[in-house]
């Protein structure tokens, strides 16, 4: 509240003397006094007061609860002091508010005279006006000392009228009305703001926070308001799953360089301009374009510095070329073209055979592209397939039917299908290939010479004449002869050998037909056969136990999905117990002992199955599936060719692969370098083509080893001079995968719902926020923001010497040093685990504990270590123990009694428990007590006080009427004799009698408990 509009500063009082003539100042000083006296009261304000300070007076000594002071008769002509009270000497303060002195407000600062008090009867004072006093503060007289609470503040008439149109202002309004103002404006604003919000602005501007009603800006500065602290609104919707919410971007870019010429002037000065290619007469490529540009990058690639230019595509006219001149006007000069020189980068780079087995992050080398460099391609994403098969690479030995195999990773099943082999062709039934001769072969392939394809797309070989055939050949037989008929060019020809016959056949007649079974094949069932099998598999495989258990093929039963590397996978099983062959009527020699209930009886032998190598693979594992453009490259003439890292899967290798060995192979001709090799997966660089499978590979280290799986990646691109990125998600919004996002609940994540982070808990302002600034039909709710910065309030020292340790004083200012350390010694205990009773307390972590001594010394803070730790290795302060222990009842108790005074029938009882029942020493007291039950007669509607007693007529007054149905009750000796010691855990003393001499102490102890209950006060009502 400003001061200027406070009080009334044009005040009559002071004016009197100068208004009146001067025999009225000579001959009546009486009456100026008066006149200066009443303008003086009419300028004058009235303070009501509560809270007085009690001032220190002497009480009379009484006997009463009222309290009497010793008071003053008359001490003046007139007895105006008639009845005051004397005032101790020893008073704390000078006394009550005087006339005349000063008296200031603790809140508002302002000061008015006193010019009258009316405290003993009204509580009031009349003072000089100065409304800026307010309600509830509180008042301290300069020379008195006395205070008191303002109730309220009354203005003069003068004051009132001159002040009227100041009452209407925050700033200049007295408290009262300012209160009113409050109940007005701040209806729906909590009383207890914060203590530094100035209540007479929030006035005034409260309007701007009605009117931003519901909006993030209403509820921080709402919060300000109520806690001085800063809010943070979160909109749960903003974390809510959405179909397509992902937001994708890319970029449009001109790659460029700067001649020397050009380099004078710096294209950032292009940014925000207008970029133009001239038309060229003299060359039909380049004609005329333009682009905005958005945004400038430069960097250096090698020796060449590159000259990114992004441009929105939307502005794009013509078509920019290479060795181009484009410019722009200079955004800092307008008289400056800056100038740099189109070139071509990577503009696509597109997968033509997605591979396998490949890696996130394979890099391909770019060969060829002109005098393009800095280019580069990556595999972006690889698919993620099942299991389609598993490669027996060792068979092993002793492993069964049906043993099963576990995978590493993933859902995929399999199991063995068959051990043992299957039937292979016998010898001379193998097709004999027609090949090249040695040292023809130049590209990949076995060298077998190949027919042209079928129709159905199968391929056939060139068989040599000396291969097994199916003869079909029907001829004509002789008429009871053995024989057939030849052709007669077959018949008296010089030469004619008998491989030269000619046969006349039968019009039925069809071609001999090779075998077609290569040296890797097996005979198989008829398809037929397979029909609603459950078994998979087409191979006729050998009686079990007729083998070592070698394992032949597997059967996929789940391929599972998702995997991106291939997997590895172990053999177990269950061995079951057969009938000797003597008791076996199976055919199948490995009959298995069933239960009655089901079931099959497991032998006591271990799975024996050892030495198997299986290869899982599939054919979609790893595939590229899309390829990045990690660096885009400069001055590119021609497409450059991308040679991706190789992959192939191994069997059959006989020792170990070393890195950067290199090889050779027998089939594609394939040779380069190691890259890789973990089992079976082999990575390499080769500069021919790629492996075959099948093929053997010989390593510079000795190691060979055959191809089973090869597919390599191989890809293409394009380049251009405006390029458009392959684009990327700038955010993860919309992404299944993405972890922050929530599925909508209808009340937490919804639209209509939002979160006030404050370090307040929301019980404090729920009801407050919803009457101020809160949006009819949202949903709130809060969350408590930990503190994370405190201010220490720490000042620092200034003024003498630090070396002698003397200060001058202290600054309040930041400290300008870094405070190292706060303390001078650090302390730590390290919790262990060891036993406390069992196994001699033994330390089961190793580690080994610190005398007290060590650990309550601690060790000293060295500043250029702040976090040492403060015990050594291997040691620890306190343990937690596992042990558990269990409390009986033979347990000694020494707090209930001693052990050597506890005897019964001197036998020593060494059992102890808490126990708060009877004991012998009870029994001993009370045993033959009699109690009696008090049915008195009473009158009809007596009272519960027993006044109501018929009392029996006696000199003494004593005896009341009792019913007929009042008894005595107690305990007999009879009683007494069956008692019997229980409890002692001592089978020579319980069940024993209880004696008299136990009772009494003499030969038991009688703090020995026992089972005998006393009987009460019992009251019999008749019926």
């Amino acid at each position: 509240m400003t001061n200027f509009k406070n009080t009334n500063k044009k005040k009559l009082s002071t004016l009197v003397g100068q208004q009146l003539p001067e025999y009225v100042l000579a001959d009546h000083p009486k009456f100026i006094e008066f006149l200066e006296s009443y303008f003086l009261f009419m300028e004058s304000a009235e303070l009501n007061l509560e809270s007085i300070t009690s001032i220190d007076n002497i009480l009379l000594e009484t006997e009463t609860a009222t309290n009497s002071y010793v008071l003053l008769n008359q001490t003046t002509t007139h007895g105006l002091d008639a009845g005051d009270r004397v005032v101790d000497e020893q008073l704390s303060f000078g006394g009550s508010f005087q006339r005349g002195e000063v008296i200031t407000g603790t809140i508002s600062g302002a000061t008015a005279t006193v010019l009258t008090e009316d405290i003993r009867g009204n509580s009031r004072l009349f003072i000089s006006a100065n409304n800026a006093f307010e309600t509830g503060e509180t008042v301290t007289g300069g020379t008195s000392g006395a205070t008191a609470l303002i109730k309220k503040y009354r203005a003069n008439p003068v004051e009132n009228i001159q002040q009227l149109l100041n009452y209407s202002d925050p700033d200049h309004t007295i408290s009262d009305f300012l209160s009113q103002m409050k109940d007005e404006f701040l209806n729906t604003i909590p009383k207890d703001t914060d203590a530094a919000v100035d209540e007479r602005k929030l006035i005034k501007n409260i309007k701007s926070l009605y009117r931003a009603k519901g909006t993030e800006r209403a509820h921080k500065a709402f919060f300000s308001i109520l806690f001085n602290e800063s809010a943070e609104v979160y909109r749960p919707t903003d974390d809510m799953l959405r179909v397509s919410d992902g937001k994708w971007n890319t970029q449009t870019f001109i790659r460029c360089t700067q001649t020397e010429a050009q380099a004078v002037n710096n294209p950032i000065e292009l940014v925000g301009q207008t970029i133009t290619q001239a038309n060229n007469p003299a060359d039909d490529n380049i004609n005329f374009a333009t682009a905005v540009v958005e945004n400038i990058l430069k960097f250096q690639e090698g020796t060449t510095q590159i000259i990114e230019i992004i441009i929105s595509d939307e502005t794009v006219v013509g078509t920019f070329f290479t060795g181009a001149v484009i410019e722009g006007v200079s955004n800092v000069d307008p008289n400056i073209q800056v100038k740099v020189t189109v070139s071509k980068g990577l503009a696509t780079a597109t997968v033509d055979n997605d591979g396998s087995t490949l890696t996130v992050g394979d890099e391909a080398t770019l060969i060829g592209g002109g005098d393009g460099a800095g280019g580069r391609i990556q595999v972006l994403d690889i698919s993620g397939s099942g299991v389609s098969e598993v490669i027996v690479d060792n068979g092993g030995t002793g492993y069964e039917e049906d043993d099963i195999l576990t995978f590493s990773s993933g859902t995929a099943e399999a199991k063995v299908s068959v051990v043992n082999g299957g039937f292979a062709p016998e010898t001379g039934s193998v097709d004999i290939h027609v090949e090249l001769e040695s040292g023809t072969i130049t590209g990949s392939g076995s060298g077998d010479l190949l027919l042209e394809d079928f129709g159905d797309g199968t391929i056939g070989k060139f068989l040599d004449s000396a291969s097994a055939v199916v003869d079909r050949e029907v001829k004509f037989e002789l008429e009871n002869e053995v024989g057939h008929i030849l052709t007669e060019a077959s018949v008296g020809e010089e030469g004619s050998q008998v491989s030269d016959k000619f046969f006349i056949l039968n019009q039925e007649h069809e071609l001999d037909l090779p075998y077609n079974i290569e040296a890797d094949e097996h005979i198989v069932l008829e398809n037929k056969t397979l029909e609603a099998d459950h078994y998979v598999g087409n191979k006729i495989v050998q009686e079990n136990s007729t083998g070592n258990g070698d394992v032949t093929d597997v059967r996929m039963i789940a391929s599972g999905s998702g995997y991106t590397t291939l997997p590895t996978a172990t053999i177990s099983g269950i061995r079951f117990m057969a009938l000797e062959d003597a008791t076996d009527s199976g055919t199948d020699g490995h009959s298995r002992i069933e239960l009655e209930t089901g079931g099959r009886v497991l032998t006591d032998i271990a799975f024996d199955g050892a030495s198997v190598t299986v290869i899982p693979f599939g054919d979609e594992i790893g595939r590229a599936t899309s390829l990045n453009i990690i660096e885009h490259g400069i001055d590119y003439t021609s497409a450059p060719t991308y040679a991706f890292p190789r992959y192939a899967v191994l069997k059959s290798v006989t020792g170990a692969i070393s890195d950067t060995e290199t090889f050779t192979t027998t089939i594609s001709g394939s040779s380069g370098t190691v890259t890789n090799f973990t089992a079976p997966l082999f990575k390499y660089a080769s500069s021919a083509t790629a492996m075959e499978v099948g093929d053997t590979i010989t390593f510079s280290g000795g190691t060979t080893a055959v191809v089973a799986k090869s597919d390599p990646l191989t890809g293409s691109g394009t380049i251009a001079e405006k390029i458009t990125t392959q684009g990327k998600y700038v955010n993860q919004d919309g992404h299944i995968s993405e972890g922050s996002k929530k599925i909508q609940d209808s009340l937490y994540y919804q639209d209509f719902s939002y979160v006030i982070r404050v370090a307040k808990d929301i019980g404090e302002w729920r009801d407050a926020i919803k009457r101020a600034v809160h949006p009819s039909g949202f949903y709130v709710t809060g969350e408590v923001n930990i503190q994370s910065r405190l201010d220490g309030r720490v000042k620092r020292p200034v003024g003498a010497s630090l070396s002698s340790g003397l200060f001058s004083g202290t600054l309040d200012s930041p400290i300008y040093m870094r405070l190292n350390t706060l303390f001078s010694t650090i302390f730590g205990r390290r919790l262990g685990v060891g036993l406390r009773n069992m196994s001699n307390g033994v330390e089961l972590d190793g580690l080994t504990k610190r005398s007290s001594a060590i650990a309550r010394a601690g060790v000293p803070v060295e500043v250029h270590d702040d976090f040492r730790a403060p015990y050594t290795g291997a040691t620890k302060d306190l343990n937690l123990s596992p042990e558990t222990t269990i409390q009986l009842e033979q347990r000694n108790r020494n707090s209930f009694y001693s052990l050597n005074s506890y005897t019964a029938r001197g036998t020593s009882v060494s059992n102890g428990y808490a126990y708060a029942g009877p004991r012998l020493k009870t029994l001993s007291r009370f045993g033959l007590s009699a109690y009696a039950a008090n049915n008195a007669i009473v009158l009809e509607g007596g009272t519960a006080t027993g006044k109501s007693e018929l009392l029996l007529e006696t000199s003494a007054g004593g005896g009341i009427l009792q019913s007929e149905q009042g008894a005595s009750f107690s305990t007999t000796l009879a009683d007494w004799s069956t008692l019997r010691f229980t409890g002692s855990l001592n089978t020579a003393v319980d069940g024993e009698s209880v004696r008299l001499s136990d009772i009494n102490g003499t030969t038991s102890s009688q703090n020995h408990k026992t089972n005998f209950t006393f009987p009460t006060e019992v009251t019999t009502t008749p019926t």
